[in-house]
Formats: structure tokens, C-alpha cells, sequence
């Protein structure tokens, strides 16, 4: 096989590696990107909630690439297998899926311990560098992607107010978006309780911006890739202007199993192509941007020396956080699909009601999003919970259109024992083995939730819902059980039930944290192994917290300010 060279290759091609591959073709770098999933345009996406939701058609199929849960090491190799913290698999990544919620992290995220203390059961570290270090390249990625938020475009006349968070100094490069009627309701009710309400950051035009479309409000962001481009993935931002330098290539359907090693450096990267091949780049930087899951799953796999590499932390701290939060039941229909994921949202309990607390986050207005359970979901989602015969009709009627959800973005602990590894006995259809997630909430979660559930009832409440149940994502083990081998369960009366997953599915940070000491961390401050000066991490699994808020912004910001520092440090 025909081995090519490069300056830079980048193992991902989304949230963070997108972004690390513009920063770096911008500034001369012949760079190839290679992407595990197919390269989906705009003609692949639209409002088909089976297809996305149910069918995994942007997501990693499970039958074929599963991966394992359980609870805790003592449960054996595994309680589950199949459908795990899933993610988008194409170019673009999850940023193709996700809500498109774009917050900057709190000054007090970055020294997260000085701030709260320790949390027993919990290693709770400050970051090594802090809010100011990052707001270069926090501003810089909203600028690339377009982010909308502040006031909105009827209100940008001189002088108007600007509701933004306290800490932040400069506006969004777009106006907020208008309320839908839910959104409305949520920002009229909690102004009367003396909160704060405000547009939601989002990463979805309001306007056109950089030669794409305002959003037309279709609904399907989440879980869905945008069919007009106004959603600002790394598809149609950061790869596109990558793109256009000439000194980078997307090498899509490229699974990559195994990073070589040379002289104590990363030197080649092989990978599985779409025809079944075996292929291979050399390159004098390697960058790892394969999500949480599956960079420290490249790591294990490529069996790098442990002279070079910290095994005793690469793994460690997986974080999802919590989602703790309320449905509200309304007489009117109002229809909380006619717009996006999420519209409007606070920041009044986001350091912890009162005094310091930590775990709280910040509180949104939610939904609907393809494939997640009743209350958060679409149509078929609710649907399927609705039951078969005469009375179906009578409760979509009752139900779908008159609920919203509302959530917050509980700050989760990072735990040792939370992890990331090999399973030792299912493999996938390449046959390497599969990853296996070892997760359990942790007290302070719960403590958490049930100050958090009754806040939320009462902001329902307040906004006119005549009844109000909670959402307690872990009141049930975390792990469901799995009905059987194959999907026959679903031909039977179980039909209707949603997927079954296992654990949770919330945003997915840690397992290889960034620090200050080579003894506790897994890369320093740059991003860059501690023992491999040319090979580094550019994805949401170097943060050593989880904050309380949608961390894709954050992963972004880092990861420019990584490349930055690839450029630096390397000539080419």
C-alpha cells in the first residue's frame, strides 16, 4: 500500500478535530482528517424522526459496533451490550446532532476546586490555565461558527439592554433568537420569580452569516443534521474554510485502529478504509479527536508504552452529567416543536443555590429531539409510549403539542472509577474489541436532583402547566437490562418501547484529563501527551471538569487553543 505523508493527521472530525484542522491548514500545515463515518451533505438530512432517531442513520449502529455498561467493576465484564452514550458517526461528528447550545464555561469552572473545595468520593481539580487564558479562542470559534445570543435583532438599536451573563464582556456575533410560545412562557414566569432569563446561545443563525441561511425553525436540530446549513457544524464552518486553504484533505470511512510509534514519537496512523482495506499515513504531529469514548479506546487499542503514557489515568473520570429537571403538562397547545432544542434559558442557581454548592448548572427550556423518551421527544418517540388501539388517537391529542420540558445541566463529578476501557470479550464487526463504560452517579448528584426537581416544578407551575412530573434520569439503575440478543422483543407487544440504552446520554467529558502533573494527568495544558511531544488531544476528553453547561463551545475553545500551540512548537 501506498503510504502518504503529512504535517498534521487528525483522527476525528468533529467538534474538536474540525476545528484543530482549520487552525492549523489556516496556518500552512498540510493536514488530512480522517473520519470513521461517511460525508453526509444536506440532501442527507431533513424531518425523518425514524431515520434519525430509531434507525441510527447518523449514528454508530450498535449491532455492529456496540459497545458495554455496567455499573460498577464487581458487576462482572459487562451487564449490557449495545447502545452506549451514542454519538454522530460522519464527518462533522457531533456536531452534526447536537443542539448547537453554545455557552462559555464560568471563570469559577476553571479553578473548580479552589472555588467549591473537594467533594468526597470525587477528585475535583482546578484546570491549569483559566478563564482569561481561553477567552481568546472562546471568541475566535463563536466568530467561525456563528454563534446568536443577547439581544435580539428588534432590540439592536444603540442603548438597548443586552442580557448576558455577568462575567461575559462582549456580544455574540449574531442577535438572539425570538421565544417560541413554550420559551415565552418560561421567560414571563420566571421574571415574576426574580430570575434572569435570556436567549440561549446557539451556534443557529438568526441571520444569514457567512454565506448560510437564517434558521427557518423547523425543529429538528437535535439529533438531526441541519437540511439548510443554518445549524454551524464543523461540516459547513470549520472543515469548509479548512478546506478551502488546499492543505487539507477529509479521508471519510477511515477507521482508525492503531497509532505507531517510532523513536518515542507518534509516527503513523492506520486505518480500515470503505472498501475494507488496510491503510496508513505517516505524519509529524498526531492529533487524537475521536470524542470521550473512543480516544482513549484508540490509546488502549495502539498499546502506546507506558513509559510515554500515564495507563494509570488514561480511562479515568468519564463525565456525562446529570439532567435533572421537570415536564409540565398544558390545557393549550403550545406546541414547544416550533422552533429549536433549546430557546431560553438562567443562570441564577448555576454556582449552587444560596451558598457555593456544586452540581448545579444552568436551567433551559428543552425539546423535542428524535429518539429521546416522552417529554423530551418528537412524535414517534410519544408515540410509541401512547399504547395500540382506540385510546392512541385520544392521548397524542392530549399530550403532544401541550407539554414542555424543562432541564438543567447538572455539573457531574469526575470519579476515578468511572471509566472507559475494553471489554475483554465482545468485539466489533472489525473485530477489535468493543468499549466498555463502567459509570455510577455519585451522591452528590442525587443531593443535587432532589433540591433541583421541586425548582423546576414551580417554574412549570408558575408557567400555567396544569400538572408537572419530574425527570429524574437515574431514578431507575443505570443501566437497563437488556430484553434479549436480537431485536425479536420488538415484534411482540414490546414493540412500542423505545430503544433500549445503557447508561446515560448526556454530553460525555474526561477520560483523558489535562493537568498540571504528569503524575495525575494525562496531556499538560497544551493538549500534548506528557511523553510524546508530537502527539496530542484536541476532543471533550481532556477536561478535567464538566461545568454546567452544553460543553461543546468549551471543547472547541480548547482545541483552537491547541492547535495554537501546535503551530508554535512545530515548523512546517
Amino acid at each position: 500500500m501506498a503510504i502518504d505523508h503529512f504535517d498534521v493527521a487528525i483522527v476525528g472530525s468533529g467538534a474538536g478535530g474540525g476545528i484543530a484542522a482549520h487552525v492549523l491548514a489556516q496556518a500552512g500545515a498540510n493536514v488530512v482528517v480522517l473520519e470513521k463515518g461517511p460525508w453526509l451533505t444536506k440532501e442527507n438530512f431533513g424531518d425523518d424522526e425514524l431515520r434519525f432517531g430509531d434507525r441510527e442513520f447518523i449514528d454508530q449502529d450498535p449491532r455492529i459496533e456496540p459497545r458495554t455498561f455496567r455499573n460498577r467493576s464487581d458487576e462482572g465484564d459487562h451487564l449490557f451490550v449495545g447502545k452506549v452514550l451514542p454519538v454522530s458517526r460522519c464527518v462533522g461528528g457531533g456536531s452534526v446532532h447536537y443542539g448547537a447550545v453554545c455557552f462559555r464555561f464560568h471563570p469559577e469552572d476553571f479553578r473548580a476546586r479552589t472555588y467549591w473545595g473537594s467533594l468526597p468520593g470525587a477528585d475535583v481539580p482546578d484546570w491549569p490555565f483559566s478563564y482569561d487564558d481561553l477567552k481568546p479562542a472562546y471568541r475566535a470559534v463563536e466568530q467561525l461558527i456563528g454563534v446568536a445570543g443577547g439581544r435580539l435583532a428588534a432590540e439592536s438599536q444603540p442603548g438597548s439592554p443586552v442580557p448576558r451573563a455577568e462575567w461575559r464582556d462582549e456580544s455574540y456575533p449574531m442577535p438572539g433568537h425570538p421565544a417560541n410560545y413554550g420559551a415565552h412562557l418560561f421567560e414571563d414566569a420566571t421574571r415574576r420569580m426574580g430570575f434572569h432569563p435570556y436567549p440561549t446561545p446557539v451556534a443557529i443563525n438568526s441571520i444569514e452569516y457567512d454565506g448560510r441561511p437564517a434558521c427557518s425553525y423547523c425543529g429538528f436540530c437535535s439529533s438531526h443534521g441541519c437540511p439548510i446549513e443554518a445549524k454551524g457544524d464543523t461540516r459547513v464552518t470549520a472543515l469548509k474554510h479548512a478546506l478551502a486553504t488546499g492543505r487539507c484533505r477529509v479521508r471519510a470511512d477511515s477507521n482508525v485502529f492503531e497509532i505507531g510509534m517510532q523513536s518515542g514519537r507518534a509516527r503513523s496512523v492506520t486505518y480500515t478504509d470503505g472498501t475494507g482495506a488496510t491503510q496508513q499515513v505517516t505524519a509529524d504531529v498526531v492529533v487524537l479527536a475521536a470524542s470521550t469514548v473512543d480516544t482513549p479506546r484508540l490509546v488502549l487499542l495502539s498499546r502506546l508504552p507506558r513509559n510515554l503514557v500515564n495507563h494509570d489515568v488514561v480511562g479515568r473520570h468519564l463525565m456525562v452529567h446529570h439532567f435533572p429537571g421537570g415536564i409540565g403538562v398544558f390545557e393549550e397547545r403550545i406546541d414547544y416543536y416550533r422552533g429549536f432544542w433549546s430557546m431560553r434559558c438562567l443562570d441564577d442557581f448555576y454556582l449552587g443555590p444560596g451558598d457555593r454548592t456544586f452540581g448545579w448548572g444552568n436551567i433551559q427550556t428543552v425539546g423535542p429531539s428524535s429518539g429521546y423518551p416522552i417529554g423530551a421527544g418528537g412524535i414517534i418517540s410519544s408515540a410509541k409510549l401512547s399504547g395500540w388501539g382506540p385510546s392512541h388517537k385520544q392521548v397524542m391529542r392530549s399530550f403532544f403539542g401541550h407539554v414542555q420540558f424543562l432541564g438543567m445541566i447538572g455539573q457531574d463529578p469526575p470519579v476515578r472509577t468511572n471509566m472507559v476501557d475494553l471489554d475483554p470479550t465482545v468485539k466489533d464487526v472489525y473485530g477489535l474489541p468493543a468499549v466498555r463504560i463502567t459509570y455510577t452517579h455519585h451522591p452528590n448528584n442525587y443531593a443535587v436532583a432532589a433540591q433541583a426537581v421541586p425548582l423546576i416544578s414551580s417554574m412549570l407551575t408558575e408557567m400555567g402547566a396544569t400538572s408537572t412530573q419530574p425527570v429524574v434520569p437515574f431514578g431507575a439503575p443505570t443501566a437497563f437490562p437488556q430484553p434479549g440478543t436480537t431485536d425479536s422483543y420488538r415484534r411482540g407487544f414490546g414493540r412500542q418501547m423505545p430503544n433500549t440504552i445503557g447508561g446515560l446520554v448526556n454530553h460525555q467529558m474526561g477520560t483523558m484529563r489535562m493537568g498540571s502533573d504528569p503524575d495525575t494527568s494525562v496531556v499538560n495544558a497544551d493538549g500534548r501527551f506528557w511523553g510524546i511531544d508530537n502527539l496530542y488531544i484536541t476532543d471533550g476528553s481532556v477536561l478535567p471538569t464538566s461545568g454546567g453547561y452544553n460543553p461543546t463551545l468549551t471543547i472547541q475553545a480548547v482545541a483552537w487553543r491547541t492547535a495554537q500551540s501546535i503551530v508554535r512548537d512545530h515548523a512546517f
